[in-house]
């Protein structure tokens, strides 16, 4: 407890050293009071103006790149909405997806029929993956075939030249010529499949060109089915439906095949098209993330320089007067103290100067009296 109260006593004494020092310093130094000050603000506002400047340029940077991202990767025209291009790519590059999903699980699918053996299984069967190439092969060159005479202007066909757009039109229309065929062949089989057994359309699963087998089992006794047409009329069409099982799967495959080759021709710009917008969307987002930290920082930036001027001269010149003044205040009144000390220890040295010589001369003869009985 002791030492705990002198070590209490002691740092009381300290501080009020350091705090004398310190007016001390602040009252005589103004100058090197208002440098002290400065350094100490700026040491405060460091990090604020350090994570200004970054998160500057990293808004800017992201900023950038999105706009050159949704300007750079299709240039406009003038007159252009912007939103076309995107609406374009985005389109586009879905149909190419979609296409080239639905025609790599057909050739999945065909191949073991070649005498190849894959171990994955298919999601879906032959006739959703023909359809889905189907739709997306007629959405595809049905755009094409829009911006060919200039009814859309979502891609980049739209600067070209009168002959690229007329090309352009030609391949469209023999794509579309293509797709129909295939159609119309599958549409032909099917309709010869329900002309043989037209009482139970329910019994038949989804067309299938792709499966071998599927249509002679339907075939298996072609007289029982021969209610409205004569047995060699049931035989010729048995006849067709044989043929088309041979040629059919092959054909519908190459023509799908031949026409998705065309379409990622044609339609791989809207796939690095769409990847750049989604890039520049990222950044977008990147930006929309940072951009109210960077605010708030650039507030708090903004603040402390407003600040920082006025008050450092403020500080310094208000400290060093009010340190100056309690300085001088403390000196006149530590002089007058002394002063005032002085005169009372004169007045009293003055008042017993008479009995403190008597006493100064009974104790030296007593002490020359005491040396002489020592020497005695």
């Amino acid at each position: 407890m002791l030492f705990t109260s002198a070590l209490l006593v002691l740092l009381g004494l300290g501080a009020l050293a350091l705090l004398f020092l310190t007016m001390h310093a602040v009252a005589r130094f103004e100058e090197p009071v208002r440098r002290s000050t400065t350094s100490a603000l700026d040491f405060v506002g460091a990090p604020i103006r350090v994570l200004h400047e970054v998160f500057s340029s990293a808004t800017t940077w992201l900023w950038e790149r999105a706009h050159r991202a949704f300007t750079q990767a299709e240039p406009l025209q003038d007159g252009e909405w912007e939103g076309w291009p995107v609406i374009g790519a985005f389109f586009y590059a879905a149909m190419v997806a979609a296409n080239l999903y639905a025609e790599l699980w057909l050739l999945v699918m065909t191949l073991p029929l070649l005498g190849f053996s894959f171990a994955v299984s298919a999601p879906y069967d032959a006739g959703w993956l023909t359809a889905a190439a189907a739709l997306s092969l007629g959405l595809f060159w049905g755009g094409m075939a829009s911006e060919a005479i200039g009814l859309t202007n979502m891609t980049p066909w739209r600067r070209r030249s009168r002959r690229d757009h007329i090309w352009l039109g030609i391949a469209s229309g023999a794509a579309i010529l293509g797709l129909l065929v295939t159609l119309g062949s599958l549409g032909y089989y099917r309709g010869l499949v329900m002309t043989l057994q037209p009482g139970d359309l329910s019994a038949l699963d989804v067309l299938d060109p792709f499966a071998a087998g599927e249509g002679l089992d339907l075939l298996a006794d072609p007289t029982a089915h021969a209610t409205t047409a004569g047995l060699e009329d049931a035989a010729a069409i048995e006849a067709q439906i044989a043929h088309l099982e041979r040629t059919l799967p092959p054909f519908v495959g190459t023509m799908l095949l031949l026409l998705a080759g065309m379409t990622f021709v044609a339609g791989k710009w809207s796939l690095g098209h769409a990847l750049a917008y989604l890039s520049g969307a990222l950044f977008a987002a990147l930006w929309l993330v940072i951009s109210p930290i960077h605010v708030a920082l650039r507030i708090a930036f903004e603040m402390f320089e407003t600040l920082r001027g006025p008050l450092v001269a403020d500080v310094t010149n208000l400290s060093h007067l009010s340190a100056r003044a309690l300085f001088d205040w403390y000196a006149s009144h530590r002089d007058e103290a002394f002063h005032q000390e002085a005169a009372d220890i004169r007045g009293a040295a003055h008042e017993h100067r008479d009995d403190l010589s008597a006493e100064l001369l009974r104790r030296a003869a007593q002490a020359n009296g005491a040396q002489e009985t020592t020497t005695t």
